[in-house]
């Protein structure tokens, strides 16, 4: 089964569990995160996971499913806040980190994004969507052999990382 399959799936049977204990925080952070990753209804993911937020404020992983998702909806201002929310409740968080570095990214905030990135890759060093994300920032701010090493060294964690085959093929064109 392809992924869309297993985000339906998943959806389907969060939804049922939900009939059951309609304030369970897990459900409801997995049923946000699996409408948010298969990038619809993104308008019913941001509600089901402040849900899950009133019913378990402080969830760090729930703040980074809602800033992803305010996110995709190009609410950059908004999904930084969330964003660092999440990293002041968790700071080793690595997704939060990584999230957090790709909307100041898109907010033209380049320094602090690598500076977010590399921390992140203090805590996880083989992060390879961090290593990523660095390598796209490095090449925003004019630096293609650093992005390149950046891509080669998650394609080295990662043989098989689309973004960074997709990212390397594009710095060296």
């Amino acid at each position: 089964m392809g992924h869309e399959g297993q985000w339906e799936e998943a959806e389907t049977l969060l939804r049922q569990a939900l009939t059951f204990k309609p304030d369970y925080p897990e459900a409801l952070m997995n049923l946000g995160a699996a409408l948010s990753k298969q990038g619809r209804c993104l308008d019913e993911a941001e509600t089901i996971l402040r849900q899950t937020l009133a019913v378990q404020p402080g969830n760090a992983e729930a703040l980074v499913n809602l800033g992803v998702t305010i996110n995709k909806q190009g609410r950059w201002d908004e999904a930084e806040i969330i964003l660092r929310q999440a990293v002041a409740i968790k700071p080793e968080y690595t997704d939060a980190l990584i999230n957090l570095s790709a909307v100041l990214s898109k907010q033209g905030q380049l320094d602090e994004a690598e500076a977010i990135l590399r921390q992140a890759l203090t805590i996880k060093p083989d992060q390879p969507d961090a290593l990523v994300n660095l390598g796209i920032t490095l090449r925003q701010r004019g630096g293609p052999e650093e992005a390149e090493a950046a891509f080669l060294q998650a394609l080295t964690v990662n043989p098989n990382h689309a973004e960074a085959l997709v990212n390397l093929g594009a710095t060296r064109h």
